[in-house]
C-alpha cells in the first residue's frame, strides 16, 4: 500500500508512506522531500495492530488507530501516553512502534 501526501501551499514537499507484508515482516519505507531534500525511512515491524482509542471519557468519540510493532500488546492509549511520557524506559514496548493512521 502506498500513500502520497502534499502539501497545497508549499511547493516540493511531499511524504510517501509504503508499507508492504511478506507474509510474515511488515516493512514501512518513508520517504519525505522538502525543499529538494530527500529524507528516507526504513523499518520492519511483526504485527499490525488495530486499537480503538478514546482521548476523553466524558465524550463519546472514538478514533481507530493502525499501529506497526513488533509487540502485539501495544494500545493507541499506550501510544499516546508514551508519546508524551517525559520518562524514557528502554524496555518498554512502545519504543519499537509507529502510528500509521488515524480513522475518525
Amino acid at each position: 500500500m502506498r500513500i502520497y501526501q502534499t502539501h497545497a501551499y508549499q511547493v516540493g514537499v511531499y511524504t510517501v508512506n509504503e508499507l508492504s507484508y511478506d507474509g510474515s515482516t511488515y516493512l514501512l519505507q518513508f520517504y519525505d522531500s522538502k525543499g529538494g531534500d530527500e529524507y528516507l525511512f526504513s523499518r520492519n515491524y511483526r504485527y499490525l495492530v488495530k486499537s480503538l482509542y478514546q482521548p476523553d471519557p466524558e465524550n463519546s468519540n472514538l478514533s481507530l488507530h493502525y499501529l506497526l510493532s513488533d509487540n502485539p500488546n501495544v494500545t493507541a492509549e499506550g501510544y499516546w501516553a508514551h508519546m508524551f511520557s517525559s520518562c524514557y524506559s528502554p524496555d518498554s514496548i512502545y519504543n519499537h512502534c509507529m502510528r500509521l493512521w488515524i480513522v475518525k
